[in-house]
């Protein structure tokens, strides 16, 4: 008895519970229920004449009255004026600046260097001197070859006239002339020895390093100095294979450094070779640096541009698609709409140049969607076009 009234305490809040929330289902979704259950539930009250009744059951609502058919009115748009104009063909990419020649100069023979060093930063011109040798004894062999010259042009001398008056062999001719040709080679060789004791500039350029210290031994092959030539510089960059067709050798390019330089240069390479990789083309843009403020390894952003086209430059809001699908926009002809198809040209911020238009159109800006081909509308000016 004492649990069956635990039970019953602890189902009442339950059935409770239910009961409202059965109430709430009735009293928010399916009211038609409530209502008959209440109506059910309280008296049907006496009706004065049972004829009247059930006419008025019978009697079907009063339907409202149907409004009066107006006359279709045209659809009010805005618009702006667009006229044809001219617009650059270009193509941008990602670019990096590099010395248009690097040299390292290095020593073709061996020998102490007797020259104070040109420092690192320093503007050389070609021919000047980068490194001087000391000569040693290379003057004294010069001087011993061209003796030995001396006296092998006589004895080639002699034998010549030997030979011609017939006291002389033709083998002893032919020996002498051998002799002299080598003593040729000898003056030869220890002149060009000489003049290798002098490292000098290839180019017009900008010392990278320093040259050799004052007193250090040079090798055949040894370290003279790193020279680089950065006017002009070369711009290289990269692009696709849907823009390389753009491109021509002699185009104008922009280019913006990432420390703020503006310069302009032209085209002056593409490649033929597409990289293995990322299936892109490199082109080169030389462009002048008499300041010297654009260094090796600037990033840059190139626009070359490629030529003009006629095209128009309107908002991108008013682009709108037709029911086929297709990306165009919608004008007003004498206050009748049409859709012409546009091809995107160039987009900006500001706007996008697109072609496919008449020279001179009225276009929607406001109200495209709401109208199709066909529609007659009430059109309204707006002067600022963006």
């Amino acid at each position: 008895m004492i649990l069956s009234k635990k039970i019953l305490s602890r189902l009442g809040p339950l059935v409770i519970a239910l009961a409202f929330a059965g109430f709430l289902y009735l009293f928010v979704v399916d009211r038609d229920t409530l209502k008959v259950l209440v109506n059910n539930a309280t008296p049907t009250a006496q009706q004065p004449n049972n004829q009247t009744a059930e006419v008025a059951v019978d009697q079907p609502p009063e339907r409202p009255s149907q409004p009066p058919s107006q006359t279709d009115t045209p659809t009010n748009v805005v618009v702006i004026p667009v006229k044809e104009g001219e617009v650059e063909i270009s193509t941008t990419f990602a670019g990096t600046s590099r010395a248009a020649r690097s040299v390292d100069v290095r020593s073709q023979t061996s020998g102490l260097v007797i020259s104070e060093p040109t420092r690192k930063g320093a503007q050389v011109a070609a021919g000047e001197i980068l490194c001087q040798l000391d000569p040693g004894t290379r003057e004294v062999t010069l001087q011993d070859a061209l003796i030995r010259l001396e006296s092998a042009e006589l004895n080639a001398e002699n034998a010549e006239q030997l030979a011609a008056n017939g006291y002389g062999t033709e083998t002893e001719r032919i020996a002498t002339q051998s002799i002299l040709q080598s003593a040729l080679a000898a003056v030869e060789a220890a002149q060009k020895e000489i003049e290798r004791l002098t490292i000098t500039a290839p180019f017009d350029g900008l010392m990278e390093s320093d040259a050799a210290e004052y007193g250090s031994l040079l090798q055949p092959g040894s370290l003279c100095a790193t020279i680089i030539q950065i006017n002009p510089v070369k711009v290289v960059g990269y692009v696709s294979q849907m823009e390389v067709g753009n491109l021509q050798v002699g185009d104008t390019a922009k280019v913006n450094f990432i420390s703020g330089l503006q310069r302009t240069g032209d085209l002056t390479f593409i490649s033929r070779q597409a990289d293995n990789q990322t299936k892109t083309f490199e082109v080169e843009i030389t462009v002048l640096n008499d300041d010297y403020l654009i260094s090796d390894g600037f990033s840059a952003e190139v626009t070359v541009i490629a030529g003009t086209n006629r095209a128009h430059f309107i908002p991108q809001s008013s682009f709108t698609l037709n029911d086929a699908g297709e990306l165009g926009v919608r004008v007003v002809e004498e206050n009748i709409v049409n859709f012409y198809p546009i091809e995107l040209i160039k987009d900006t911020l500001s706007g996008a140049w697109v072609s496919g238009l008449p020279q001179t159109v009225d276009l929607i800006i406001v109200g495209q969607e709401f109208v199709i081909e066909g529609n007659e509308v009430q059109k309204t000016y707006q002067e600022e076009v963006l």
